[in-house]
């Protein structure tokens, strides 16, 4: 009983954490700051209201590579709660005839009361992301940065122990600077698997188009599940 009360209040938490700092923001990207990194945090909306994915884009400057090993994402979920609970998030706001500034947002306050919950909700976000029918799915896109313009290179879904790279999604940049992209977004059945895909495809698309990209989508059929094929142009 104790073990099942642990895990249901973990799941409220867990919730409370996201909704309520989710709609006080509108689900627009926002941003925090991990190991000297500035990251991007993408809330998404199922088919209802719930927020069922979360997409996060690190821009990594020139040393994409710092961003892709597993003591960098997990840290970057430990930072990602935090800024949840302490309020750490900000915006980057364009006012006419004004550059760029940063806003502080004023988000809802979870009710967390010791420290070591930002790690416990951290795992158990992880841990959700990774099974196949969890509440919530995350990927996380390595970026490098050209200019002001974030050119991804590579994807993973975050799992309990480590950001699981997502070798099936190609990204290369064309010699008039669009990028093109690949993804397989079914293995041939009509079963949960191609939802997996769906979930991931609509978590990437999302993210680009925030990352101010406008993308073009074509579909074909490889014999063994369909292929998307977009290109992308820098929109900004």
């Amino acid at each position: 009983m104790k073990s099942m009360l642990v895990i249901c209040s973990m799941t409220m938490m867990a919730y409370l954490f996201l909704s309520d700092n989710a709609l006080a923001v509108d689900l627009k990207p926002i941003y925090f700051q991990t190991q000297g990194v500035e990251v991007m945090a993408d809330f998404q909306r199922g088919t209802g209201q719930d927020i069922k994915r979360i997409a996060f884009s690190a821009a990594c400057g020139q040393n994409d590579t710092q961003c892709t090993s597993n003591s960098f994402q997990a840290r970057m979920m430990d930072d990602f709660v935090a800024a949840l609970k302490y309020k750490r998030f900000y915006k980057h706001v364009i006012a006419p005839n004004e550059p760029s500034h940063v806003d502080t947002l004023t988000l809802a306050e979870a009710e967390v009361e010791d420290a070591t919950s930002v790690s416990e909700v951290a795992d158990y976000l992880k841990a959700e992301s990774g099974k196949p029918n969890g509440w919530v799915s995350m990927f996380s896109l390595t970026t490098r940065l050209e200019g002001a313009k974030q050119v991804p290179v590579g994807a993973c879904k975050i799992v309990s122990t480590h950001c699981q790279m997502q070798n099936d999604i190609n990204f290369r940049e064309l010699v008039n600077g669009d990028i093109a992209v690949s993804m397989p977004v079914g293995d041939g059945s009509s079963t949960v698997d191609n939802a997996e895909y769906r979930n991931r495809e609509n978590s990437i698309r999302d993210l680009l188009g925030e990352l101010e990209y406008k993308c073009i989508p074509a579909y074909t059929n490889s014999g063994s599940g369909l292929i998307l094929q977009m290109v992308c142009s820098y929109t900004k």
